[in-house]
């Protein structure tokens, strides 16, 4: 019971439990009673209208739950919304166009119609208001909401579809008078425009085939100067063809992609931009009955499909040069469906994983509370086979977790060799410094001594002298740590030994400090300066001596003395030349602070953060909290703890210490959970 406990709150600490069981999570889809003749996007894709019979409908996107309903006197045919979101239009069987006021479904007017009302539009602008139907005759409000006098415009037969111009100049009506190829069933204005004075407006028709034409005005000229109702010319641009006739079409916002659908009973997704690749098909993904409506969200991220009673979205995905059509999930349906898979690239159940993949309904990119994708998860517990497959189906190589750790890092500190060279075979960042401590790949891996990883890191062009938040390199850590091999494989690939951190220390001050001759001896053959002092003008050779290391002591001594020689030679050598001479000064700031005077038999070098604390963060450690333990220095008493100091820290930090300290809450109350506690503190 006891482990069984702790395997569950591992799991929810990881954000890799849902904590509702009885949630049915699914793509989102819009069930009615009727079937769906025509629906409109919110702004914000958090609310979607739909007509279907005589109903009227208010759905909340992210729950999938009707919020509202309107009984109307006849089935409805057409919706639009005002381009401020505040105004419904409604239209159909009963002869005339509802406005409804959003988003309390208030009726705020009624405009008659004649006949039947198939399609209603409102301007780019929100001036105009224009509705047709069966009556053959399109009418125009430039006062709608007052209700006043249209404009009537006489067509040839019924009226099927309405579309303005961006710019309100151009009205274009689709009908059952074959004046295009076909009964136009359904029409579109392109926001692109090829040069000015031209529009581009699609057309689909009964046939099967949807039409780009190219619109343009005769230039004015002196005898024929332009009048209102003067004829366009119009040019094919090209043609999209289908294997039904095409009910709805409906262009992006920025014009560049047009969606189709029809009674092939397929979603199309079009390339109709201005380059060479207009006229392509990008996607097609089948449904399930006749297309009815078809609708781009405001944003153009998702697509909208009416078939039978049911309206289901689609999300478009840009996969580099491909642009995907996959379902739709609200944030909370979409982390129920995708936490298995975080849950299967920890544990490395590679058969759950090709399994959940290929239904095509997780994100791959899908993080849990801590930022932590299924490809940092299978890098972190080092499933190399789990992370190619995530690979193999897009995951984002550089996305990093709240800590600001990418899939790279996490390989590196736990020393997985394969997994760097894979993820860096697939475009990885070789240099990420995370957001807590600075380190980067490079920097972690030389921090746990292992050089194979460290090689691969160099070989592609890693920054072997980056630092990390506190000043320590690469070669800072190595040597700290007594990995030798580390240490000989960052000096070959030009690691600086002369780097100091934020106090002033070296790598040869940490060698020496430590006893370690063979590191004092390899850091001195490649020129580390034995004369460099840290923050309290210590040498390398102070704490030597003062840890009794006779040894060192003399080898640094006879180092800095042939560097005191060369020096000399030097400084005669530019004085008999007239040059300048004099030891130059060291340009170094330590800490950005005063610096306490210690006393002590053995002393060991300062370790970043006491003096720093009140400018940056040091790992686990609050602004404004002076961390006496990290220093042998006698650190003044702390400030008192007040209301602004805690709200001064960083959301960042603040974000950090949190989930420390529901880590630390794990393990207080669940002591058999050991092996996870360590991550992710890397």
């Amino acid at each position: 019971m006891a482990a069984g406990a702790g395997d569950h709150l591992m799991l929810a600490r990881l954000g890799l439990v849902d904590q509702r069981q009885d949630t049915i999570a699914g793509p989102t889809c819009f069930l009615h009673e009727n079937p769906v003749s025509t629906f409109a996007f919110a702004a914000g894709l958090d609310v979607l209208y739909s007509g279907a019979g005589k109903r009227l409908s208010y759905w909340s996107v992210e729950t999938c739950t009707r919020q509202k309903e309107l009984k109307l006197e006849g089935e409805v045919s057409s919706v639009s919304l005002s381009p401020d979101c505040t105004v419904l239009a409604s239209g159909g069987s009963d002869k005339k166009v509802t406005l409804w006021s959003v988003p309390d479904g208030k009726k705020v007017a009624s405009l008659q119609m004649d006949d039947t009302v198939n399609a209603t539009v409102f301007s780019a602008d929100g001036e105009m208001l224009a509705a047709a139907g069966t009556a053959r005759t399109v009418r125009v409000w430039r006062d709608w909401r007052e209700g006043g006098t249209a404009m009537e415009i006489r067509h040839g037969t019924t009226v099927s579809s309405l579309a303005f111009s961006k710019d309100g100049a151009l009205l274009a009506s689709g009908g059952l008078d074959s004046c295009v190829r076909d009964a136009v069933l359904c029409v579109a204005f392109s926001a692109l425009v090829p040069r000015e004075g031209v529009y581009r407006v699609a057309a689909g028709d009964r046939d099967g085939c949807v039409s780009m034409w190219e619109l343009q005005q005769p230039p004015p000229s002196e005898s024929t100067p332009r009048t209102r109702g003067d004829s366009l010319k119009a040019t094919l641009a090209f043609e999209l063809p289908h294997d039904g006739a095409v009910f709805t079409l409906d262009v992006s916002h920025d014009g560049e992609w047009l969606a189709s659908g029809g009674a092939d009973q397929f979603i199309s997704l079009w390339n109709i931009g201005l380059g060479d690749e207009a006229g392509r098909k990008l996607w097609e993904a089948p449904g399930d009955d006749d297309v009815k409506a078809i609708r781009f969200s405001r944003d153009s991220t998702v697509i909208g499909v009416a078939t039978g009673e049911y309206v289901r979205l689609l999300s478009i995905v840009h996969d580099d040069d491909l642009v995907l059509l996959k379902p739709h999930f609200s944030e909370e349906a979409q982390r129920a469906v995708s936490l298995p898979l975080l849950h299967a690239a920890k544990e490395g159940e590679l058969r759950m994983v090709d399994n959940l993949l290929s239904q095509g309904q997780v994100d791959v990119n899908f993080a849990n509370q801590h930022g932590d994708t299924a490809l940092i998860l299978s890098c972190w517990y080092g499933h190399k086979w789990i992370a190619s497959r995530l690979l193999d189906h897009r995951a984002a190589v550089d996305l990093a977790n709240c800590d600001g750790n990418t899939a790279l890092n996490a390989a590196a500190y736990r020393g997985n060799d394969e997994l760097v060279r894979i993820l860096l075979a697939n475009g990885a960042t070789v240099d990420v410094p995370d957001k807590m401590t600075g380190k980067t790949a490079l920097v972690k891996a030389a921090y746990v001594g292992h050089e194979p990883s460290a090689i691969i890191l160099l070989e592609n062009g890693a920054n072997v002298n980056h630092a990390d938040s506190q000043g320590y390199t690469a070669l800072a850590f190595a040597t700290s740590f007594n990995h030798e091999y580390m240490q000989q494989v960052l000096l070959e690939a030009g690691a600086d030994p002369n780097v100091q951190d934020e106090y002033g220390i070296t790598p040869l001050i940490h060698a020496a400090a430590r006893g370690l001759f063979e590191s004092v001896l390899l850091l001195l053959q490649v020129g580390a300066n034995a004369a460099i002092v840290d923050c309290e003008g210590r040498t390398a050779a102070d704490y030597a001596e003062s840890a009794g290391f006779e040894d060192i002591v003399h080898a640094l001594q006879q180092a800095e003395a042939e560097l005191n020689s060369a020096n000399q030679a030097a400084r005669e050598a530019q004085r008999g030349s007239g040059g300048v001479h004099g030891m130059p000064k060291l340009n170094i700031s330590f800490g950005g602070g005063a610096v306490t005077p210690r006393t002590g038999v053995r002393m060991t070098p300062r370790v970043p953060g006491a003096a720093a604390v009140a400018q940056r963060m040091t790992p686990r450690v609050p602004q404004g909290f002076p961390p006496s333990h990290l220093s042998g220095a006698e650190v003044a008493e702390s400030p008192p703890l007040s209301a602004e100091k805690l709200m001064s820290v960083h959301m960042d930090a603040f974000a950090y210490l949190t989930k420390k300290l529901v880590q630390l809450s794990v393990l207080l109350e669940q002591d058999t959970i050991a092996e996870d506690t360590r991550y992710p503190t890397f």
